[in-house]
């Protein structure tokens, strides 16, 4: 089987057409009718199992992801938890990655499909390289993607095997693979429904605080107390505030430093169903950054037992142990906007004056 080569599309003349092709034909025979329609690691899939780490490299950063016991680990962010469904993809998607076809291998064209070194200047592509303890087993430069494949549909991309000068069309892996440690973290986070929610407290460094609470979770409005006097509550500010946990996200995260909190705000939020998520806040580098503790009031619980929409005092406890063991310790950054969610005075809820 002749090898095929790679296409040179959209040059204005012919006689630019003939050079690119005969560029591309000077490249070293490559014997693909033993390769194409093969695995390009034949002997990764019975190794996915024992590997321990993801060493992601390209000029936009470096992304290490290792396994810690029975959890993975974004080294880059303080050992935080990985996404282990997305490590997982990524260790068998590589591991079946299917080749479809020969492609260039002469080191000048390999901007043209975006296979460079990601050192080499210029390069958009991503060096992945897998391991299992001090043992490489798997290393490829990820490049430019020939194809998207929609749902049930493979993808179809330009790869070469580090070190090496061959480069190949492959099928898959389908999850594009970036070096940037944000884009490999669990990002679940903890999160209370409005409708679970009966009380949230915000204190102040200063002791002032603003409370709001509801009676019970058939009443649709919270009141407000510690308003100044005359004064009217604004309802969209406290329904963004009480519904700050129902939509928690972040932008980093990093081990929490206690100092930084020291006099920082502090938002207390108790759900019916007996959840008590304390939520303090600080400034650092004029970013804001929370902290989340978890904790379970049994007697909040037991005095709400059976209302419709709350969970179970058995569930709330464990849901509570779970995430105080997965969030404390940690600090969050989160964009603006949310963190005054998290610490309004009693000025920011009242009506102002048009």
């Amino acid at each position: 089987m002749q090898t095929k080569t790679l296409l040179v599309l959209g040059l204005a003349t012919a006689a630019a057409v003939a050079g690119a092709g005969l560029a591309l034909n000077r490249q070293p025979e490559v014997r693909t009718e033993i390769a194409t329609g093969g695995p390009l690691f034949p002997a990764l899939m019975d190794r996915v199992n024992d590997v321990t780490r993801l060493d992601l490299v390209s000029a936009k950063g470096v992304a290490t992801v290792a396994r810690d016991g029975d959890r993975w680990i974004v080294l880059q962010k303080d050992g935080y938890p990985a996404d282990a469904n997305l490590v997982k993809a990524a260790v068998v998607g590589v591991a079946q990655a299917t080749i479809v076809d020969a492609r260039t291998a002469l080191p000048d064209l390999y901007d043209r499909i975006g296979v460079q070194d990601p050192d080499a200047k210029g390069s958009t592509s991503t060096r992945l390289s897998l391991g299992a303890g001090d043992a490489p087993l798997a290393s490829l430069i990820l490049g430019n993607e020939a194809a998207r494949g929609g749902p049930g549909q493979a993808t179809t991309l330009y790869v070469r095997k580090a070190g090496e000068a061959q480069s190949w069309l492959v099928r898959g892996p389908a999850e594009r693979l970036e070096a940037d440690p944000m884009r490999w973290l669990d990002r679940t986070v903890p999160r209370l429904p409005r409708e679970r929610l009966a009380s949230v407290v915000i204190r102040q460094p200063d002791g002032s605080e603003l409370r709001l609470s509801r009676p019970s979770p058939t009443d649709a409005g919270f009141s407000a107390t510690g308003l100044p006097a005359g004064t009217q509550p604004k309802a969209s500010a406290i329904d963004e505030t009480t519904g700050a946990l129902g939509y928690l996200s972040f932008e980093d995260v990093a081990k929490a430093d206690p100092a930084w909190f020291k006099d920082g705000t502090t938002a207390v939020f108790r759900s019916f169903d007996g959840l008590v998520l304390t939520v303090r806040q600080a400034k650092r580098d004029d970013a804001r950054w929370l902290t989340i503790d978890a904790a379970f009031d049994a007697e909040a619980a037991k005095a709400h037992a059976g209302a419709a929409g709350l969970l179970k005092p058995d569930e709330v406890e464990a849901q509570a142990k779970d995430w105080q063991a997965r969030f404390a310790g940690w600090s969050f950054k989160v964009y603006d906007a949310l963190g005054d969610n998290f610490a309004r005075k009693p000025d920011d809820v009242v009506q102002k004056d048009s």
